[in-house]
């Protein structure tokens, strides 16, 4: 009722009129009623008006602060640039030392080819820039090369002509030049090429044959020592000059 009371003399007293004076009494009285309705009609007076949730003292303990894990450096560091005198120098490239040196065996040209009844041997070496035959047949090297040129010999000492046919046998060569650097052999089509000699020796006769080799004018020195290794059905030997 007082609630009641109190409206009326709130709201009653209408819109621009002078709301009526309370006694102290009367406003302790008011406040003190209101506050028991609220608390019978309000089924959680135990939280308050405003219920505040508060963690149970075991959920506090079950809650653990989680450390903050260091962020992994996604940016890639550059590769650190090496000082110009820690670069590694570049060796120089050697020649290829002879190929199997030790186990390639000295032999002479007649036992490597298999002939009969002539002998071959090694006698010169020239260095030039440019051959000419005895047929007046004239052969240069390619430009910056010199030809390095081995004269054989073919000779019989027999009392019979003895035919050579070195074309059909197919030898391959290989020259060396001071152990270390190889030179490939050059074909010509000079008569007297050994490489594809074909003819009669007769008996007493000595036919000087060549086989020619392209080398780099730079590297060619009156010091150099030559080596020729012959290759037949996969057998090599090697041969010195005599």
């Amino acid at each position: 009722m007082l609630i009641l009371l109190a409206g009326m003399l709130t709201f009653g007293s209408g819109c621009g009129e002078q709301l009526a004076d309370l006694t102290e009494d009367e406003e302790n009285t008011i406040i003190a009623y209101a506050s028991h309705i609220v608390s019978k009609y309000n089924k959680r007076q135990p939280d308050g008006i405003c219920r505040v949730y508060l963690p149970d003292e075991e959920e506090e303990e079950a809650v653990e602060e989680t450390p903050e894990e260091p962020q992994e450096e996604t940016e890639e560091k550059a590769p650190e640039q090496e000082e110009p005198g820690d670069l590694p120098e570049e060796e120089e490239p050697v020649s290829p030392e002879y190929s199997g040196s030790e186990d390639v065996p000295e032999m002479d040209l007649v036992s490597i080819l298999g002939l009969s009844g002539v002998t071959a041997q090694w006698t010169r070496t020239e260095v030039t820039s440019s051959y000419v035959s005895e047929d007046a047949m004239s052969i240069a090297p390619a430009r910056g090369n010199a030809y390095v040129v081995l004269t054989i010999e073919l000779s019989n000492p027999g009392a019979e002509p003895v035919n050579v046919d070195v074309l059909s046998l197919n030898p391959g060569f290989m020259l060396w030049a001071n152990g270390r650097e190889k030179i490939p052999y050059s074909l010509t089509i000079l008569p007297t090429d050994f490489s594809t000699f074909v003819g009669t020796v007769e008996p007493g006769q000595t036919i000087e044959t060549q086989l020619f080799f392209q080398r780099n004018i730079d590297k060619i020195t009156e010091e150099d020592r030559y080596a020729l290794d012959v290759t037949l059905n996969g057998n090599t030997g090697r041969v010195v000059k005599q």
